[in-house]
């Protein structure tokens, strides 16, 4: 069952970078993803949930993604 999921990941993937409808679709993605995360309404709720103004500061992502691979800096 692995094999046959990673071929069809490897298919996608081929499909997104190989083809020029594949790359097309890829450049669609990208900038409803950068759209989406530009928005003020999520910018706003990061900033509910980090406590801050409504701004995301990336300069302050320390580690960012540590705790999830569990090779970060311990307290």
């Amino acid at each position: 069952m692995k094999g046959k999921a990673a071929l069809v990941v490897g298919a996608g993937v081929g499909y997104l970078f190989g083809t020029r409808s594949g790359r097309e679709r890829l450049e669609k993605l990208k900038g409803w993803a950068n759209d989406t995360w530009n928005d003020p309404r999520v910018q706003g709720k990061l900033g509910d949930l980090r406590g801050g103004s409504g701004a995301v500061d990336r300069s302050s992502d320390e580690g960012a993604g540590s705790t999830a691979t569990g090779h970060g800096p311990t307290t």
